[in-house]
């Protein structure tokens, strides 16, 4: 083969092998997810529309109202075409792990509490530092700290300012479907 044939061939090589690797190892870097492939714009993803609403509703719900509290969303996309959300409530150190919801809230209510019902991870309680000291419920620091830096790079920010309830918005009754 001539030299210019072999780079030719290694060049082809090369490529085919980098068009096999999985690109979410490409674009993400550590992270609390696995096989993501996009980042999402949650303003534009009905999912996600008035984000604002449920993080009112959880600031009250963990008795953070009468306080500044700052959350920054960061939204991934996988390959099916599923989609979550990364809410990381910096005061509380915890992520939220939010699939959205199906009616988008106009204003704060007691339905605008998808949030509150999502999974979370405690970054006091549910992170190690090695693989070695993983269980059933935790995430390695270098997977929570990757989150929450592609969340400072390609996420949202809110702030949520102290503030009271509207009168009877925050209570469970019967009615409540």
């Amino acid at each position: 083969m001539t030299k210019p044939g072999l780079c030719r061939f290694i060049l082809f090589c090369m490529a085919a092998i980098f068009c096999t690797l999985p690109h979410a190892n490409e674009l993400f870097g550590p992270s609390i997810f696995s096989g993501q492939s996009a980042h999402i714009d949650i303003l534009k993803e009905p999912l996600y529309l008035n984000p604002q609403y449920d993080l009112q509703y959880l600031v009250v719900r963990m008795g953070h109202n009468h306080e500044d509290n700052h959350f920054c969303l960061v939204g991934y996309r996988w390959p099916d075409g599923d989609q979550q959300v990364a809410v990381y409530w910096q005061e509380s150190r915890t992520i939220y792990l939010w699939d959205g919801r199906r009616e988008i809230p106009e204003r704060y209510s007691r339905y605008a509490s998808s949030l509150l019902m999502s999974s979370s991870i405690n970054l006091d309680r549910d992170v190690v530092e090695r693989q070695e000291d993983m269980g059933m419920a935790t995430y390695l620091r270098s997977s929570v700290d990757g989150t929450i830096a592609d969340c400072k790079a390609h996420g949202t920010w809110y702030r949520v300012e102290p503030f009271e309830p509207p009168k009877g918005e925050d209570e469970d009754d019967e009615d409540w479907e």
